[in-house]
């Protein structure tokens, strides 16, 4: 059965209905609201009253439209044409992502920008065989105004328009690559990045995060919360890196996590807090204890995740789902699930009753980053950004970090103890 219904159901007649000239026209009984029999012929009947195609010429149709666009085997629209190079590229940016170069949050990303562009080019026939050539200077900065338009009125944040523009211009320098142009896009430097006002995120208390942190029932649930509070603090993990985090990263014995960041793809090592230790070993035993299913790593068998939903299902993973093929920019679904942002977002509503006093599960991290600041300060390291920087996974840019001062992993355990000794968490072991 469709998702939303073109026609209306009588429950006590049991019957489909539609208003049709601001007058109520039955369409004929039916056997229930989800019988697809019966509202496929109710749906037949509307479009004979209305002079609409019907479902069988609606089909053909479709099929007569994908003819013409001539897709080779491969599912690509004709060459030479701004459809064609699109599925070819969204092709190379899956390639990428089987290599893990890029992820499935990134692909959609660029599909959303791709189609907000076509838009823009031609809006009531969005994706037509236009030729490549319409792809120039022109076309491109037109663009770009529309999209600081949009950022004036209040439409767009300067962020979205920024990223919308950068996507853009990485189809078009791929196209030069590709030799899709013969001209190279000189223009391109011309478009300046929309200014962004910086915002100071919002952080916790100290008080704050103990109190949400006490507020945690001691049963399986409540040390699940208690962990990924512990786990965002002692690692700086965001939702992505919870869900992902599987029993081979941790070493019980030696208290580390050794793991790979989700932001640059290297490999960091923390030292575990007593507290995070021994709950991590709590979860495991109770898992261990109640016999339930383990679940894997998507794309890897052998990694057995350390957190999972009642149902079963990864506290947080993202998929693409796709309707019209692999490469069609109107049937792509981004699919997100985020437990664990969620289930920390029920903690504060139940702790505050105005939740606009906490922020938001992703600025614990942040907050963690702030106070290891001010800990590196007082331990006189060598650089006071360089520990901040290890924790959020950020890269090192300035020229110091770089070349002279060579940052261990190592560098890491002494101001987090520091931390564990700020916040004061204490967890007493009865178990439920």
């Amino acid at each position: 059965m469709p998702r939303k219904f073109l026609l209306l159901w009588d429950k006590t007649n049991k019957r489909w209905y539609m208003r049709i000239n601001k007058k109520k026209v039955y369409l004929g009984r039916g056997r229930g609201k989800h019988n697809l029999e019966d509202y496929n012929t109710a749906l037949e009947l509307y479009y004979k009253l209305t002079n609409k195609p019907s479902l069988s010429e609606r089909t053909i149709i479709k099929h007569q439209v994908k003819d013409n666009q001539k897709i080779d085997y491969k599912g690509h629209r004709k060459k030479g044409t701004i459809a064609g190079s699109i599925d070819r590229f969204i092709t190379y940016l899956i390639r990428k992502s089987k290599k893990g170069q890029l992820s499935q949050g990134r692909i959609h990303n660029y599909r959303c920008s791709l189609r907000f562009f076509m838009t823009f080019l031609q809006p009531k026939k969005c994706f037509q065989d236009n030729g490549i050539t319409e792809i120039n200077s022109r076309s491109i900065m037109g663009f770009a105004d529309h999209l600081f338009r949009l950022v004036q009125e209040g439409k767009y944040k300067p962020q979205t328009a920024n990223q919308y523009m950068g996507e853009i211009k990485q189809f078009v320098l791929w196209c030069y690559a590709t030799k899709v142009f013969d001209d190279e896009p000189v223009y391109l430097h011309l478009i300046k990045k929309i200014p962004v006002k910086h915002i100071d995120p919002k952080l916790f208390t100290i008080e704050q995060i103990q109190t949400l942190f006490y507020a945690c029932k001691n049963n399986y649930q409540g040390r699940k919360t208690k962990l990924y509070i512990l786990l965002a603090l002692n690692c700086g993990f965001t939702s992505k890196e919870i869900g992902t985090l599987a029993y081979e990263d941790i070493d019980f014995e030696n208290q580390f996590i050794h793991k790979r960041r989700s932001k640059t793809g290297h490999y960091s090592r923390w030292k575990l807090w007593n507290i995070t230790n021994a709950l991590l070993l709590e979860h495991k035993s109770y898992m261990i204890r109640k016999k339930m299913q383990p679940i894997y790593d998507e794309g890897n068998i052998g990694r057995e995740l350390v957190f999972q939903t009642p149902y079963g299902n990864p506290v947080f993973w993202i998929k693409v789902r796709t309707e019209e093929g692999i490469n069609s920019l109107d049937g792509a679904r981004h699919l997100h699930a985020d437990s664990v942002a969620s289930k920390f977002h029920r903690l504060r509503k139940k702790v505050y009753k105005d939740i606009s006093t906490t922020p938001p599960f992703k600025n614990l991290r942040k907050t963690g980053a702030n106070l290891l600041r001010i800990e590196v300060m007082k331990l006189q390291y060598p650089d006071l950004n360089i520990v901040s920087r290890m924790y959020l996974n950020h890269t090192i840019n300035d020229t110091f970090s770089r070349s002279y001062y060579s940052a261990s992993l190592d560098d890491m355990n002494e101001p987090l103890m520091a931390l564990e000794k700020v916040l004061g968490l204490r967890w007493e072991n009865n178990k439920k």
